[in-house]
């Protein structure tokens, strides 16, 4: 695949619906088109589905990316999306939405953006972002409500990509009452991300034969996620 980093900016924006075959290459790090989705960059800097080591192998071709279509809580994600939709529709009927494509950052086009929607806050007067997850729960396991790091890293890499300020991430439940976090832009945890980003691509390049199974988080974005959490939590 054509290394999509280089295109001109006006050609950087793809219409695809989601998880269409162009639209899962273009979440595929081993093809090489030299870009990062949001929610492959948790893997980068330690909150994501996958190790850091997992992903670098998979960016550099050493693993091919896991067929995920028959697993469970992927298949619940992808068939209730239309339900989490409606009820943010239905709950804030002030916003204008909308369905975005594949978005590459403007400066930094290795850096890729997919939202579940784009929308127009009428009392804010501000474009916001949204994200939608359908938590899928069974057994002994507990619907969380709580606020998790990747899917911070994942909205904040979207306001990134896009600009705006402020992201929705709305979760819902088949048997609960849904829940919706208003989630600032920070720039501190933009900052840390990015050189996280960069760090990577360095290292993908080398491809290093010895590169580290394990790696430590990084102790200033985890006091700045904290900080987000605890922030959002009083709004």
């Amino acid at each position: 695949m054509q290394d999509l980093s280089q295109l001109p900016y006006e050609y950087r924006f793809f219409f695809e619906a989601p998880h269409s075959p162009v639209w899962n290459d273009l979440h595929d790090p081993g093809l090489g088109h030299g870009i990062h989705s949001a929610s492959s960059i948790a893997n980068i800097v330690g909150y994501g589905y996958n190790s850091r080591f997992v992903y670098y192998l998979l960016c550099t071709g050493q693993r091919q990316k896991e067929d995920m279509s028959e697993n469970v809580a992927v298949q619940h994600g992808e068939q209730n999306e239309p339900n989490a939709r409606n009820d943010f529709i239905r709950k804030f009927p002030h916003i204008y939405f909308c369905n975005p494509g594949f978005l590459l950052h403007p400066e930094y086009p290795f850096i890729a953006a997919t939202s579940d929607g784009f929308g127009w806050d009428s009392k804010k007067e501000m474009p916001v972002s949204i994200e939608f997850k359908c938590p899928f729960i069974s057994g002994n396991v507990q619907s969380t409500r709580d606020i998790k790091e990747n899917y911070l890293i994942q909205v904040t890499v979207q306001m990134a990509c896009t600009g705006f300020r402020l992201a929705y991430l709305h979760y819902w439940f088949e048997e609960e009452e849904s829940v919706t976090f208003e989630i600032p832009f920070c720039e501190k945890v933009w900052d840390c991300i990015l050189m996280a980003v960069q760090e990577f691509r360095k290292e993908v390049e080398l491809k290093r034969e010895d590169y580290p199974r394990r790696m430590k988080k990084d102790p200033v974005l985890a006091m700045h996620l904290h900080n987000l959490v605890k922030k959002i939590k009083q709004l």
